[in-house]
Order: structure tokens, then sequence, then C-alpha cells
């Protein structure tokens, strides 16, 4: 039989070629394995004949299995795991990737919908990275948070952090990133001509770095401006061009994003079939990834459009999936999206009563968080 010392890499190296071609339960599988065969190696004291320190495979070890269980959609897992590397780099001192298992853990958290604990990490990232350039990719993830909870001042100050970091080091990326940042958030306080110039920045940063990925986000949310402009063919040529790009790439939660953009612009063109085949294309991709946020929107979609093809029960199921996923996330814009959408179904439905009373709840929320876009 083999070593295990030798196995060790043996497994070690099938369970990274599992990761790299994405098949994450079998990858899952021998990771297990090598935490064994590690055991093994130490029982019959052949850790000396091992290039790593035993302790820093665990870690190695721990950082792949994040990656395989946050990408199979099982985040809570992916988030157990971080947490074990993240203890072996307080042990071993090592700052840099401490902050990097903040920073996994925040994004983590955010994808889950757990808004409070992705900022409380991010925060502890961004203590760590002061005065580095690092520092920016905090302060843009933070904005992000701020931007999906609709405290968009909030959100304006980190991005404006992070585009001053950015400058400061000299660092493209992050000021395209930031640019983004600031243009999103332009356009929910109805500054549209700013945001136009925010994104068109990134965009021109994006194409000259080869970013294709940053460029495919560009087109997206230039085509989510000229939507809220009601400039819809303009609208839906940047979406059909974004859509192309992450497609080449192969980047999943980019064509989740640019399906349920289509579906928006298409419906709003009243093209209503179109609409709904976009957004049934988007819903298996976010599901996979385990994003609710992402699902409680797509779902959402999903219920206008059967409602305008008059399916309404099917309409207000998926309404209430959408309703409960915001709700669980502590989502005030989409709870209000959700009640407004409730509202409309029951009018269609000839249900005066109920319908007014679900567009006065939706009415309440956007005038306590202060949002412009979503009243009318």
């Amino acid at each position: 039989a083999m070593l295990p010392n030798v196995a060790l890499y043996t497994v070690w190296n099938v369970a990274d070629f599992l990761l790299n071609t994405r098949r994450y339960a079998k990858a899952i599988e021998f990771y297990k394995e090598c935490f064994v065969l590690l055991r093994l190696t130490m029982a019959h004291h052949l850790e000396g004949t091992i290039p790593n320190e035993p302790r820093d495979i665990e870690r190695q070890l721990y950082v792949s299995l994040t990656e395989a269980y946050s990408e199979s959609g099982n985040i809570e897992k992916g988030i157990e795991m971080c947490k074990e590397s993240l203890k072996i780099n307080i042990e071993t001192g090592n700052e840099r990737r401490q902050s990097a298992c903040y920073e996994n853990i925040g994004i983590m958290y955010f994808n889950l919908g757990q808004c409070e604990k992705s900022v409380s990490y991010h925060e502890k990232a961004l203590a760590m990275r002061k005065g580095k350039v690092s520092e920016a990719q905090s302060c843009n993830h933070i904005c992000l948070v701020y931007i999906h909870l609709t405290q968009y001042e909030k959100a304006f100050s980190y991005a404006e952090r992070a585009l001053e970091v950015g400058k400061q080091f000299g660092d493209k990326e992050t000021e395209g990133i930031s640019s983004t940042n600031l243009s999103i958030i332009s356009m929910h306080l109805g500054r549209y001509k700013k945001a136009i110039e925010y994104q068109e920045k990134d965009l021109e940063i994006s194409k000259e770095s080869g970013d294709r990925k940053g460029e495919g986000t560009c087109y997206n949310n230039l085509g989510n401006i000229y939507l809220l402009l009601g400039q819809l063919k303009k609208s839906v040529e940047y979406f059909e061009k974004g859509l192309k790009i992450v497609q080449e790439i192969g980047y999943k939660e980019g064509e989740a994003r640019a399906c349920l953009n289509l579906s928006k612009a298409y419906a709003e063109l009243g093209e209503y079939a179109k609409a709904l085949e976009y957004n049934e294309k988007a819903l298996p991709a976010i599901r996979s990834l385990g994003h609710r946020h992402d699902e409680g929107d797509a779902c959402l979609n999903q219920a206008r459009l059967s409602c305008t093809l008059g399916e309404y029960e099917k309409s207000v199921a998926y309404c209430m999936r959408a309703l409960s996923l915001k709700t669980t996330m502590g989502d005030k814009k989409g709870q209000a999206s959700c009640y407004q959408t409730l509202g409309n179904i029951y009018r269609a439905y000839g249900e005066d009563e109920i319908s007014m009373k679900y567009a006065e709840q939706s009415l309440k929320i956007y005038t306590d968080i202060g949002d412009l876009t979503g009243q009318g």
C-alpha cells in the first residue's frame, strides 16, 4: 500500500483538479480524505518527510473546502470552513490572510442576505487594511451592503473613500469598481447624468486593462441607467452586449444578472413572453449560486410577468416567495416592491380592497426609507 505521506499529495492533486473542473461534491470528498491521510502521516511520525507544515496543509485544505462549499451553493458550510482557516491565520499571525478571511466571510454572509454580519466582518478586514490599497476593497464591499440596505449616503461615503485610495495608489481596477458603485448610488438618488459619467469612466478603465468581466458588468449597469430613463432600445443593446461577454467568459453571476435585466427591458417593451423566457433562464443560475437577494428579485419578476399574462395564482405564489426572501434579509425596498406587486395583482384580479391594503403598506415603506424611484 502507498504510504500516507505519499498518498496525501496524490489525493490532494486529484481534489484540486476536481475543484478546478467544478465537480464540487467529489472534490469535497477528496479534501476530507486529505485530512485523514494527514492525521495518518502524523500518527506514523512521517511529518518530517512532507514539504509543508501540517498546520499549513490544514489551512490550505480549509481554503479549498470554503471555495467548494460556497461555489456549490452551501454557503453556511463555506463560512464554517473559512472560520477554521481564520483560526490558523490568527495562530500564525498572518495578517494579510486573516483580513482575506474576514473579507471572504463578509461576502458569504452578504450572499446569504445577512447584512449586519456581513458589515461587521468587512469592518474587521478594513481595520487591518488602513493605509494599504486593500483598504479600498473593504470600503467597496461595505458600500455594496449599504446600497442593498438602501442607506445611500453611507454607501456613498465608503465608495468615495475607496476611489480616493485607488487614486492614491494608482490602482486602476479599484478606481473602476469605485466608479461603478458611485454610479449605482447616483442612479438610486436620481442623478442620472452623473451615473452615466461614472459608469463610462469605469468602462474605459475595464477596456484599457482587458478586464472582460468588468466590461460586461459596465454594459449591464449602463443598460440599467437607460432603462430607468425609458430609453429601452438603447438599454436592450447594452444588456445584449453585456450578456455576450459574460457568456463567453463563463461568468455565471453576470449571466444571471444580464438575463434578469433583459427580462425587465422586454417587459417594458411589452414583449412579455420574451421577458418571461429570459427570467426563467436566470432562475436556475441564481439558485445554484445560493444568492438569496437575487433569487428574491427573480421571483418578483416572475410574479409580475405571470400577472401580466393573466396567471394570477402563479403570480401570487412567486410574489410570496419573494416577500419571504426579502423579509428574511431585511431588504426594506424589496419588501415594498413585493407589496406594490401584490397590490397590482389583486387589482388586476378585481379585488380592490385587498389591493389598496397592499399599496398602502408599500407606500409606507417607500416613505420611511426615502426612496424616490419606487413610488408612483
